[in-house]
């Protein structure tokens, strides 16, 4: 008995620490570790739905978010594929409100357990008596009841669906999603179709292993850094109340497998502030560009890639370069004159030596060109 109880002991305190990483607490799942039963009830609409993704013409994105897969569309997370047979839509997709109705940040506080506090953060709920807030709330509740059942039946549909009809209703997906869109430009919700994410999408639509016209392989975006992580930034090192870096880009360079680190910019307005150029590199140098750090975030990248290319994201012909990862900027510019703007204030900031890649020129009203968000070394 008492062997039997050591024998426990042991396997037990194996399992804990093959859950730590190099000795320490540091439990989370890296991009492209996936359990066994990850959509193992799904698997035949999983295989279909990232064959369709993977297709050039479905303007989908897939990005892999540790223990769960993002499909993304114009920029915006169009599926979450996560659990043993959980896909999520957002229900606010079909929420499609008329100038002067209630905003879906408005409803969600309204149907909130603890409504009468969340209500004060609002603008326009804050100021209004308690009576007309109970029968906003009441119809805050049918209508998020609805949504909820719409949304419901359309996930249930792609669960049960053959696998030819599967690209059907994902092309039913991304038309809800349109017109949610389009709708919050046309009550002045959204101002401009066009933002970092949007852009940020087409960069990696566009930069793949099958386009012979870009240099890279985009395999991730927003990559956030956990705290528990082996390359973040130490403790002692970061600023009071600052977040772990949030990695806009990681991409691959076709021709030597080396890694890239990229941060995205949008306009020239996207470097003021917090959104600095300097802060971003320094941040960089502090975590997986520190040399006691890089390794470990370059293993994690590599599992993300072999995951990727275990689902036929990739060939495998490109093998990933063992170095320290490369930082580059990307500069989507509003205007012709905010490539030099940018250049004079990398020089000011002594961060001259920094890899810019530079995108062309883009009217907000264009639809997007391949050629547009190519990244090619300059």
């Amino acid at each position: 008995m008492i062997l039997l109880l050591l024998l426990f002991f042991y396997i037990f305190e194996r399992l804990i620490l093959n859950t730590y990483v190099m000795g320490d607490t540091k439990l989370y799942t890296p991009r492209g570790k996936r359990s066994n039963i990850y959509m193992s009830s799904l698997k035949e609409q999983y295989d279909a739905i990232i064959k369709y993704v993977n297709t050039p013409d479905s303007e989908l994105d897939i990005q892999y978010r540790g223990n769960y897969v993002n499909i993304y569309y114009l920029g915006g997370s169009l599926l979450k594929l996560s659990g043993r047979e959980s896909i999520e839509f957002n229900k606010n997709y079909f929420h499609l409100p008329k100038k002067g109705d209630l905003r879906m940040t408005d409803i969600e506080r309204l149907v909130h357990e603890n409504y009468k506090a969340k209500i004060l953060k609002s603008s326009i709920l804050g100021k209004l008596p308690m009576d007309i807030i109970e029968q906003y709330r009441k119809d805050a509740l049918e209508k998020v009841s609805s949504l909820e059942k719409t949304r419901d039946e359309k996930i249930n549909r792609l669960k049960s669906a053959a696998r030819e009809v599967i690209p059907c209703i994902l092309e039913e997906f991304k038309s809800d999603m349109r017109k949610w869109k389009d709708n919050l430009q046309e009550v002045g919700i959204s101002k401009s179709s066009v933002n970092e994410r949007v852009v940020q999408h087409y960069i990696s639509l566009f930069n793949k292993e099958a386009n012979d016209d870009s240099d890279f392989i985009v395999i991730d975006l927003e990559y956030a850094l956990s705290e528990k992580s082996d390359y973040c930034i130490p403790p002692n090192q970061k600023k009071p109340n600052a977040k772990q870096p949030r990695i806009d880009i990681i991409a691959i360079e076709k021709s030597s497998g080396q890694l890239y680190v990229m941060e995205l910019k949008y306009g020239l307005d996207s470097t003021e502030g917090k959104a600095g150029v300097k802060e971003h590199f320094e941040d960089f140098e502090k975590s997986v560009g520190h040399e006691d750090r890089w390794n470990h975030f370059w293993n994690d990248i590599n599992d993300l890639y072999l995951s990727q290319i275990n689902d036929g994201l990739f060939s495998g012909n490109i093998k990933l370069k063992k170095a320290k990862p490369i930082f580059a900027f990307v500069l989507k510019p509003k205007n012709l004159d905010e490539v030099d703007a940018f250049k004079e204030i990398l020089n000011k900031e002594g961060l001259d030596f920094v890899q810019t890649l530079f995108l062309p020129v883009e009217s907000a009203n264009d639809k997007p060109q391949s050629d547009s968000f190519q990244l090619n070394q300059q």
